[in-house]
């Protein structure tokens, strides 16, 4: 288990008991494939179409399955991060639900200002 999956599992496993749908959006961003020299900024880790996972124990598989296959990739840009996930919880049209989100990242913020 290294650094981040302990931190997923610890964590998710606070933020679960307030979740009542047990459903968890899973997002990749700003990575390249190993197969493939593409640059991807947003999709959904678990390479379905829909991007919720439904236990915390199912996310650490996850992201345990898709390590291998990235290549962490510069710069790390969060404002696209924050701006793509505020419009995907303003679709929901529920303002009265909460939403917490988790960024992993490297600690090597580019766009500080953007993000800020």
């Amino acid at each position: 288990m290294n650094d981040y999956d302990s931190i997923i599992a610890s964590c998710g496993n606070i933020i679960s008991s307030y979740v009542y749908d047990q459903k968890f959006p899973m997002f990749g961003f700003g990575i390249e494939l190993k197969s493939d020299i593409s640059i991807f900024k947003w999709f959904n880790l678990n390479e379905q179409s829909y991007p919720e996972i439904h236990t915390i124990e199912e996310i650490r598989k996850v992201y345990r399955n898709q390590t291998p296959k990235i290549n962490l990739f510069r710069p790390t840009l969060l404002s696209f991060v924050l701006k793509k996930s505020i419009l995907m919880f303003n679709q929901e049209h529920n303002y009265k639900k909460y939403h917490i989100m988790m960024i992993l990242t490297d600690g090597q913020i580019e766009d500080m200002n953007e993000t800020k």
